[in-house]
């Protein structure tokens, strides 16, 4: 059939290209209708009609993109043990800034009522040596959706700005950064930030005792994925319990910030590979 409308589209084109010809803007009936070997009748219209975008097409194309894109992010959802970092060795005032920034955030989200606590790179260098890692250049702190979508948003970043602080929502990841308004480039302060890495219950994913769902990464990147905890681990999921209030509170830089109950549990979920090992950067 795409041959057929190929040949009837060039008959329709090959009739407008002899129009000069015959002198006038009509044309012989037999130069825009022709007839096929079945006897059927062809026209410009069908031609069109063949060609044109149709709503399993478009159904069709959206299936293939999601499709790619998942398969994309499973791919590359793993990785060597091992990275490579800028600085093996921050210095000690870039830290000192690093840990009084993550303070700051702390206060911040605890007048605003927000629940929070270290997580992911930030609570290993807790757990480890009681303060950032020495090649980190953020601080990570898991917080709950379900409570932002209490506050108004522009209060959320007004509050942070009275406190000389900027907050950055990025929605592909489903992260806010927190960086100090004091500390600008070239400087070499302004590297450390504070990330706010969001997480919500999903009811989809395998309930668990009390009817609770699985917590998991937001993000437009993430909603195209199933809900399979196990199957997928750039969801990053973990039970509820976990960062449910009130948190005990350990020492991080000098100071007493909240962390996950259950001391390394969380990290179970959150480097399935490897959370027994003791990584390090690869140059480090």
């Amino acid at each position: 059939m795409r041959r057929e409308a190929a040949g009837m589209c060039g008959t329709v084109r090959h009739a407008h290209a002899e129009k000069g010809a015959h002198g006038n803007n009509e044309f012989p009936r037999s130069l825009w209708i022709k007839r096929d070997p079945s006897g059927q009748r062809s026209s410009a219209a069908e031609c069109h009609r063949a060609m044109r975008l149709t709503p399993s097409k478009i159904l069709f194309t959206l299936i293939l993109g999601v499709l790619i894109l998942t398969t994309w992010l499973i791919v590359s959802q793993s990785g060597p043990d091992h990275y490579i970092v800028q600085n093996c060795q921050n210095s000690e005032e870039f830290q000192d800034a690093l840990h009084k920034l993550a303070k700051d955030t702390h206060d911040v989200l605890s007048n605003l009522g927000l629940t929070h606590a270290l997580c992911y790179g930030a609570l290993w260098g807790q757990i480890r040596i009681s303060r950032s890692l020495p090649w980190e250049n953020d601080v990570e702190f898991c917080v709950l959706n379900e409570e932002l979508m209490q506050k108004d948003e522009a209060s959320i970043f007004s509050t942070f700005r009275r406190k000389q602080l900027h907050l950055s929502y990025d929605s592909v990841d489903g992260v806010y950064t927190v960086s100090n308004l004091a500390t600008t480039p070239p400087s070499d302060l302004a590297r450390g930030v504070v990330q706010l890495i969001v997480f919500e219950e999903d009811s989809k994913t395998a309930r668990l005792p009390g009817g609770k769902g699985m917590l998991r990464r937001v993000g437009w990147k993430r909603r195209v994925m199933p809900p399979d905890c196990e199957g997928i681990a750039i969801l990053e999921c973990f039970p509820p319990n976990l960062v449910t209030p009130p948190l005990p509170e350990r020492n991080f830089g000098g100071y007493f910030l909240p962390v996950p109950r259950e001391g390394v549990e969380i990290q179970k979920y959150h480097y399935i590979d490897n959370w027994w090992k003791e990584v390090i950067p690869k140059n480090c």
